[in-house]
């Protein structure tokens, strides 16, 4: 029975491995290439790029652009540490968001690696309850990021944010339309989540229970009155922390966030000698990109592949010649996106391997323990 359960875990264990070197990692990247490609021939301009001049400040820059997405992998790690209240050693969190960010960049950017992460939390021996603590209050204090600093961008550079022809909020055109729509959708889910979180739990969780008794939803009546449960245990214990524990989760989430974003103002300008670097169009250069990623919120390839590299052209047309944009946007989409593509091949199945080893550690003393009591008798 035992070699029986052995096998049937490395089964599993090969499946899993399999897919992720599969379609999972190679459908965004056909997606992408297939896209760079069509952008390639359309738009690519060897004229513009023969303008860049390769200076040892271009490097530098670049060099910077990898650094501040590194330093955002650490900002991440430390508020899993946060959440979990250091149930994970640092060591660990690194290594889990690795595992979080690869679940993101190969789902749906609609779904997003945060449906995967309740699986692989709870795999690391961490409570049920505590794990889904941890992805509910990220989901509000992500979403509470985007919501409070968006109109801080508006207050500080205006409608450009939203793209380059928003010379004013009349001629916001179609970036706009999708751009709000996505705002109202995040902010609602946003709120439900805050509400029952940490206004009315028991509503909450009554509405959600009331959806299992639908007739489409009857199937998943037990995992509805799961997350029902969930919220009532996220909401008990968030409500006692203390003020510095939640300002500390947001101060994490906020430079995360800004470190992301960032990254292409140092891309841009590495590569664009005559960007200005005043505090004005930097701060429009970032805001296009947290507008981008918005706007992609709901992009149903993983990472938003394709999506990503068309719009960019758009968004910065009026910072970058649209015959080097798509060097650009290569550039930060290995930078920040593929990085992780690359890296979970190799983390996500070392992960699973150490996680296989486990279980079988356990199954072993489960069996040998028996065995021990009865020579005892």
């Amino acid at each position: 029975m035992a070699a029986t359960d052995h096998e049937s875990l490395n089964r599993r264990d090969n499946s899993t491995l399999k897919s992720i070197k599969s379609y999972k990692v190679i459908i965004p990247i056909i997606l992408g290439f297939m896209v760079i490609g069509y952008l390639l021939w359309k738009q690519f301009d060897w004229n513009e790029l023969n303008k860049i001049e390769w200076k040892f400040s271009v490097l530098v820059w670049l060099g910077i652009a990898v650094l501040i997405f590194a330093l955002r992998h650490l900002v991440l790690a430390w508020r899993l540490r946060l959440l979990s209240e250091k149930f994970f050693s640092f060591r660990k969190s690194v290594e889990l968001i690795f595992i979080w960010e690869f679940a993101s960049a190969v789902s749906p950017t609609s779904i997003g690696g945060t449906a995967v992460a309740l699986f692989f939390l709870s795999q690391e021996k961490l409570k049920s309850s505590k794990a889904i603590t941890i992805i509910l209050y990220s989901i509000v204090v992500d979403s509470a990021f985007f919501i409070l600093s968006f109109p801080l961008l508006l207050i500080l550079v205006g409608p450009g944010i939203i793209g380059p022809d928003a010379i004013s909020f009349q001629s916001l055109g179609n970036y706009a339309y999708s751009f709000f729509i996505v705002m109202g959708i995040m902010f609602s889910y946003a709120a439900f989540i805050f509400y029952g979180l940490f206004i009315d739990p028991d509503k909450i969780k009554a509405l959600i229970c009331f959806f299992g008794r639908i007739k489409w939803f009857s199937k998943y009546k037990k995992y509805l009155r799961k997350t029902g449960d969930g919220i009532i245990s996220a909401s008990y214990e968030l409500s006692h922390k203390n003020l510095w524990y939640h300002v500390k989760v947001l101060t994490a989430t906020s430079l995360a966030w800004f470190m992301r974003f960032a990254v292409v103002n140092a891309i841009i300008i590495a590569l664009i000698s005559t960007i200005k670097t005043d505090l004005f169009n930097q701060t429009l250069l970032y805001g296009r990109n947290q507008n981008m990623y918005i706007q992609t919120a709901f992009a149903p390839s993983p990472g938003a592949s394709g999506f990503s590299e068309i719009m960019f052209g758009g968004l910065y047309a009026d910072f970058v010649p649209v015959g080097v944009a798509l060097l650009i946007a290569i550039i930060w989409r290995l930078i920040t996106y593929y990085s992780y593509l690359f890296a979970g091949v190799i983390v996500v199945p070392n992960w699973i391997r150490k996680l296989i080893l486990r279980r079988n550690r356990k199954k072993q003393e489960t069996m040998i323990l028996p065995e021990r009591t009865a020579d005892n008798d």
